[in-house]
């Protein structure tokens, strides 16, 4: 992972080229106090800074910090060379480059997100990611009993229990 080879200071300017519908959802998705600093910003600033996206890097606290400040304003983003909305390129391949300020250059093209059926996320993921979520609404044991529910799913005979959890009945 390039992300390791560097530190802010070091860091002069970072691009990410993504596909329209990638920009317009999350410009539509404004739901954090930090949608006025630029939650796509923030985004890969978080990915750069710590090597994941989660929640945790959206609080105030985090977007806050100093050196995500830093990274900030050096975070551009545009649509990959050659992009087409009438071509059919809402959702296309993504690339982001971070430039040096010694003149080195890192690129990183990702042809499938993480999650599209070309590149799926395994259960473990899947489960990860939901208990991160899920933590900052449900207490641990909910979390664990949906993530048990739904791993059987196909098998439930009623979905009445899951559907008290996820409705935070008794919460």
């Amino acid at each position: 992972i390039w992300i390791a080879l560097f530190t802010v200071e070091h860091a002069e300017k970072c691009t990410a080229q993504a596909a329209f519908i990638v920009l317009i959802g999350c410009k539509k998705h404004r739901t954090f106090d930090i949608a006025r600093r630029g939650e796509l910003e923030v985004g890969l600033a978080a990915a750069l800074l710590d090597g994941e996206v989660t929640l945790k890097q959206f609080t105030d606290e985090k977007v806050s910090a100093p050196e995500v400040q830093e990274l900030m304003p050096k975070v551009k983003y545009s649509h990959p060379e050659g992009f087409s909305l009438d071509a059919g390129d809402a959702v296309g391949p993504q690339r982001v480059t971070v430039r040096l300020r010694d003149g080195r250059q890192y690129s990183c093209p990702v042809a499938h997100a993480r999650g599209e059926p070309q590149n799926p996320i395994s259960w473990d993921e899947i489960t990860a990611k939901f208990g991160d979520c899920a933590q900052l609404a449900l207490p641990p044991p909910d979390v664990e009993r949906i993530i048990e529910l739904v791993s059987n799913l196909e098998s439930l005979k009623d979905i009445n229990e899951l559907m008290k959890i996820v409705a935070m009945e008794g919460v």
